[in-house]
């Protein structure tokens, strides 16, 4: 199997996502500490994903079970 011109392309701009995250942080270091650099990028995580769930399942979980897998999960 021959990888077409939009394999190409996808490769690529995955490269270019995935290195620029490691020159910004190299860059944002110098600003800031970093547990601070950290959690910002935790926190702007946690909510790309919140909006992710709430887009596809608009519902949570109600009992405490499943909150404490979740947790544990996340930990």
């Amino acid at each position: 199997m021959n990888p077409t011109r939009s394999d190409w392309i996808a490769l690529i701009a995955l490269g270019v996502i995935w290195g620029s995250s490691f020159m910004a942080v190299k860059l944002a270091i110098q600003d800031m500490g970093p547990l601070t650099l950290a959690g910002g990028r935790t926190a702007i995580g946690a909510a790309v994903l919140l909006v992710f769930v709430f887009a596809t399942r608009r519902e949570f979980p109600r009992d405490l079970r499943s909150w404490v897998f979740i947790f544990l999960f996340g930990v």
